[in-house]
């Protein structure tokens, strides 16, 4: 792996309180983002090999449409251990990841998201 990016999902809905944490999908906000996202990537030649995305419904959700916007086909891996980790655990998981992918892309949630991008980088996101 030569590269690696780190994405928080795109805004969840607040809508219905009966769904748990794990189950909220996408606003509407979150839904336009996501596409907005997988043009920027595209443009600035950021497009990964393979994303690896929490389990929840809203990242997988975020996955599935930068994926599906970004200009070619990209597989999606799903790491239950994703959802609600610590940025040690991210960074476990970064450590297993293929070497021979040229780009990775994490698709997970705060603060765990900005914790990993902490201990990679010394800089908060």
């Amino acid at each position: 792996m030569k590269k690696l990016l780190i994405m928080r999902h795109a805004k969840s809905s607040w809508d219905d309180p009966s769904l748990a944490d794990f189950d909220r999908p996408l606003n509407a906000r979150g839904l336009r983002d996501a596409q907005k996202m997988s043009a920027a990537l595209r443009t600035a030649g950021l497009v990964p090999d393979v994303v690896i995305a929490s389990t929840a419904v809203r990242a997988r959700d975020t996955a599935e449409l930068v994926c599906q916007n970004i200009g070619r086909k990209i597989s999606i891996d799903l790491e239950p251990n994703i959802y609600e980790a610590s940025p040690q655990v991210l960074l476990n998981i970064v450590v297993t990841l293929d070497e021979e992918n040229a780009g990775v892309m994490m698709i997970g949630h705060n603060p765990g998201m900005e914790g990993l991008v902490f201990s990679l980088t010394g800089e908060l996101a």
